[in-house]
């Protein structure tokens, strides 16, 4: 169930149900994720002015504003897939710690408490604080064909969830989380090279990002073993910007994360 990813997708799943489980139990979630746009108007600007420069066609000024838009908004947070591991362990009072990699590179620790209620508390509500932050340093195509040279990002949520278990043989969830995440990047584009950035055609560039993304999830298992299935629906507001250009640019983007995994107690 895992995705191999030569990129860095910008997702950041939960994958757990609402409730948490007894005091001294770990949880293991290997899985994946892959991050589809549904209305990214600068990210599809920016793709079909680099399909036109790589065609051979000399780059015009608004094809190279395109390409720098999109690399500034999305080159530090791209779609497509991604790689998830998760190690989740509870403590006393319904609390529980969270801890996991995206793609090997951004890490995301996080607290969770619970509430139990309802008849033999098969309902529960959760609420948490989350933190990220990652560096890359590997080189691939990114946002607007343009080839990510270095970045970093970091941010941080508040979540909520509420859900329903049976048994503990399936759990039903529905949740929200609403953040903040900063993402800088060092760009290449051909288009780049004697027009902008340095003399190599590498740009620097920074955005911005307020999140709230909607989800829903269903967990079935038996025993130690769990498969674990969530949709989320990311919308965000966004503000980027580039050095050594007056390209500065916002917008709306909405992407939906449909995710995986299997999980394993301990």
């Amino acid at each position: 169930m895992v995705f191999a990813s030569a990129a860095c997708a910008h997702t950041n799943p939960t994958l757990v149900p609402a409730r948490i489980g007894r005091a001294g139990t770990v949880v293991v979630d290997v899985g994946g994720a892959y991050a589809a746009p549904v209305a990214e108007p600068v990210l599809a600007a920016g793709r079909t002015a680099d399909e036109r420069v790589r065609a051979g066609n000399a780059p015009t000024d608004d094809e190279r504003a395109a390409i720098v838009r999109a690399a500034s908004a999305f080159g530090a947070t791209s779609t497509g897939p991604a790689s998830y591991l998760a190690v989740r362990g509870a403590l006393a009072s319904r609390v529980e710690l969270q801890g996991s990699l995206i793609n090997l590179r951004t890490a995301r620790f996080g607290v969770r408490r619970a509430f139990g209620f309802g008849a033999e508390e098969k309902w529960a509500f959760a609420m948490g604080l989350a933190a990220r932050g990652g560096v890359d340093l590997t080189s691939y195509r990114v946002a607007g064909g343009a080839e990510l040279r270095g970045g970093e990002v970091f941010g941080g949520d508040f979540n909520a969830q509420i859900g329903r278990t049976s048994s503990e043989l399936y759990d039903v969830w529905a949740g929200a989380r609403v953040g903040y995440t900063y993402g800088g990047a060092r760009l290449f584009h051909p288009s780049f090279m004697g027009a902008i950035g340095d003399p190599a055609g590498v740009l620097a560039a920074r955005a911005h990002r307020l999140e709230l993304s909607l989800n829903v999830g269903l967990r079935v298992g038996f025993g130690r073993f769990a498969a674990v299935v969530e949709l989320d629906a990311m919308m965000a507001m966004f503000w980027a910007s580039a050095d050594t250009t007056p390209v500065r640019v916002d917008g709306f983007a909405l992407t939906l994360v449909p995710s995986t995994a299997l999980a394993m107690t301990f």
